[in-house]
């Protein structure tokens, strides 16, 4: 590649990481949300008001500096002219909160649930709900996480927040948030180190050794196939809750409903599958971003959950590799571009649980050793561990030399 083009593509994907950096989705999360949910179940007929606050940012200057941003079109180049469309609509859509673009926004970014997708969702509802005890606390968890840290070798914090969401990644900050006075069950607590460590975090720490910080902070259309892989990974370590997938397809469902009506009809169509509480949350999700909940209108992003899971389970049956997906934060239909690009790092994190039968069946005999004498491991990045230009017992004695931590 021309130097001259090489430099130009690289000033701006660090200049369209500065602008993502300052778009904030959470800022369509409403500021009036308990005041409106007491309304709600006071009256059988109110619907919810929202309210936004003010956005931060001047979203206008922001749109006018990717409106002059030219990537031209190398492969790279179209990556990053792609990125900066979906950037442009993201500041449309925080732009009209509250408004009645709102929801033309999110399906442009989005896209809406199609008939086969809802389809799918409906056949989820049948799934039987599977009961957990929740004991573990989120300090405890806190404390778990750290653990799977250093199994992986990721030099993240950790720490207990006041939030809606069980966790949830800063990626910017290299930091995972746990919710505060939650309390865990046991198939939750390996379902978010699967999830948020095993997916997320290393997809981000693979993306940041990569020639473009496009890798980090998300290709165009990357959503459904990050949110996909964490999905599919829950259920090849065997900690897919049933009832998990049953709020994914909960989800599809709510922004179908919410598209075409109120918050109080979605609502009540909910309360068939899920309890009051529960409906309430997804109603109250996919009608993000609007004020006047009588209204149709929805945020769509939801549907990313169910869709990129068929898509990603789809690649898979068709023989597709999910150690590709770990170069970064990239889509299914970014693996056949990525030999393309100069300067590519093969991934150095991958999960540890899918090749835990290969190490086995390989390193038998060494790891009776180890827990002959009470160690379990492995703490450790497994990629370093398989080293395709040497021996593998070469990669194993210098791995049992090195006085790493090992999980109990």
């Amino acid at each position: 590649m021309n130097r001259n083009i090489s430099k130009n593509l690289k000033n701006i994907d660090n200049k369209l990481k500065i602008i993502y950096c300052k778009l904030s989705f959470f800022a369509i999360n409403p500021i009036n949300t308990a005041k409106e949910k007491e309304k709600f179940f006071k009256s059988k007929d109110y619907e919810p008001q929202f309210e936004y606050s003010p956005y931060r940012q001047n979203l206008e200057l922001m749109k006018k500096r990717l409106k002059n941003m030219k990537p031209g079109k190398t492969i790279m180049g179209k990556i990053l002219g792609n990125k900066r469309d979906d950037l442009f609509l993201m500041a449309n859509l925080l732009q009209n909160r509250g408004l009645n673009d709102f929801t033309y926004y999110s399906i442009q970014l989005y896209d809406k649930p199609d008939k086969k997708l809802v389809k799918e969702a409906r056949k989820l509802m049948k799934l039987k709900k599977k009961k957990q005890k929740a004991t573990i606390s989120s300090k405890e968890l806190v404390k778990k996480m750290r653990r799977a840290f250093l199994q992986y070798g990721v030099h993240w914090t950790v720490r207990e927040k006041e939030m809606v969401a069980k966790a949830a990644v800063l990626g910017s900050e290299r930091e995972l948030r746990i919710k505060k006075n939650e309390k865990f069950s046991d198939e939750i607590v390996k379902r978010l180190i699967v999830h948020e460590v095993g997916t997320h975090i290393i997809r981000i720490e693979n993306g940041s050794e990569q020639p473009y910080k496009l890798f980090e902070y998300g290709f165009p259309g990357y959503l459904e196939t990050e949110e996909g892989l964490a999905v599919v990974n829950e259920e090849l370590n065997g900690c897919l809750n049933p009832r998990v997938l049953r709020i994914y397809a909960g989800r599809v469902l709510a922004i179908d409903k919410s598209l075409q009506c109120s918050f109080r009809e979605t609502y009540n169509y909910l309360t068939k599958y899920f309890d009051k509480q529960l409906a309430w949350k997804l109603t109250l999700r996919a009608k993000r971003g609007v004020t006047d909940t009588s209204q149709p209108g929805a945020c769509t992003k939801d549907l990313v959950y169910l869709k990129g899971y068929i898509d990603v389970k789809n690649y898979v049956q068709k023989g597709g590799k999910l150690e590709n997906l770990y170069y970064g934060k990239i889509g299914i239909q970014h693996i056949e571009i990525m030999d393309k690009i100069p300067g590519l790092v093969h991934p150095y994190y991958l999960p540890m649980f899918r090749y835990f039968n290969f190490i086995m069946s390989y390193f038998s005999k060494a790891f009776t050793g180890l827990m002959v004498i009470g160690l379990t491991p492995l703490l450790f990045p497994v990629s370093k561990l398989l080293n395709p230009k040497g021996s593998k017992y070469k990669s194993l004695r210098k791995l049992l030399k090195m006085n790493t931590w090992l999980v109990k």
